[in-house]
């Protein structure tokens, strides 16, 4: 399930701000106010959790090959050299 938090997360905020936006063309004064405002921030917030998830994979796979380029410097190669 958490590995999927992240989709269901925007589709949450996403499908919030959709009915926010819904119900602010129903609506009329201050309660259309109300609900822009929150059909704004919902979508602010469904961008913003789909930019975040980009960048954690994107860091994510930066620091694999990162551990792997250090790895692969730490240890000695096995050469021909070497063998008794």
């Amino acid at each position: 399930m958490l590995r999927f938090w992240l989709v269901l997360r925007y589709l949450l905020m996403i499908g919030a701000g959709v009915i926010g936006t819904y119900y602010t063309t129903r609506a009329s004064g201050f309660n259309q106010w109300v609900f822009a405002t929150f059909a704004v921030v919902m979508g602010a917030g469904a961008l913003l959790s789909l930019w975040h998830s980009n960048a954690e994979k994107i860091a994510a796979k930066v620091g694999e090959s990162r551990i792997e380029r250090i790895n692969a410097f730490s240890t000695p190669d096995a050469s021909p050299a070497d063998a008794p």
